[in-house]
């Protein structure tokens, strides 16, 4: 198995041992023992999910997405564009790999505390700004909508490593 719950998070690049713009086909080999389902409206992706042990793949997901490849009940999730590059890694419970000192259940401030953030009500994540406020492409990161004196307590749940210029790009 390829996947890595070690491995660092680097914004932009890497996590769980995948790497962003890697190809499909270079991971075929990984995901050969995965359940595949094609994409429907009658789908209850939330059920399948939830109810996966090993690797789902979900075909056909999204206007600009590809395959999705989940392991375990959403521990890590791989997102490839339609053009079969890998976008998007999201890392949640169970993952043992962390961005610098920050990891799955350590409070944002172990983030905030060094990088300041944003959170995006659309996406429901918190984004790190540079010194003009505009989002640093990358990284995002999931916990719960607080006000900046409450990071010390608010656990993070979940990291997100993309492109998202992946997605509107051709092969």
């Amino acid at each position: 198995m390829y996947i890595d719950l070690y491995a660092p998070i680097i914004a932009g690049r890497a996590a769980a041992g995948f790497q962003i713009g890697g190809r499909l086909q270079a991971y075929e080999a990984d995901f050969a023992e995965a359940r595949v389902v094609n994409y429907n409206d009658g789908l209850n992706i939330v059920q399948e999910i939830n109810r996966n042990s090993a690797i789902l793949r979900i075909d056909g997901f999204g206007g600009d997405e590809g395959s999705c490849i989940y392991f375990g009940p959403n521990t890590v999730r791989l997102v490839f564009t339609k053009y079969g590059l890998l976008g998007c890694i999201y890392v949640r419970k169970a993952y043992l790999g962390s961005y610098g000192e920050a990891r799955i259940g350590s409070s944002l401030a172990a983030v905030s505390q060094t990088e300041p953030l944003e959170y995006d009500n659309g996406d429901e994540m918190y984004y790190r700004i540079d010194k003009n406020g505009e989002y640093i492409a990358g990284l995002a990161i999931e916990a719960m909508d607080v006000e900046p004196s409450e990071h010390g307590s608010t656990p993070i749940s979940g990291f997100c490593v993309h492109d998202w210029a992946l997605f509107s790009r051709e092969a």
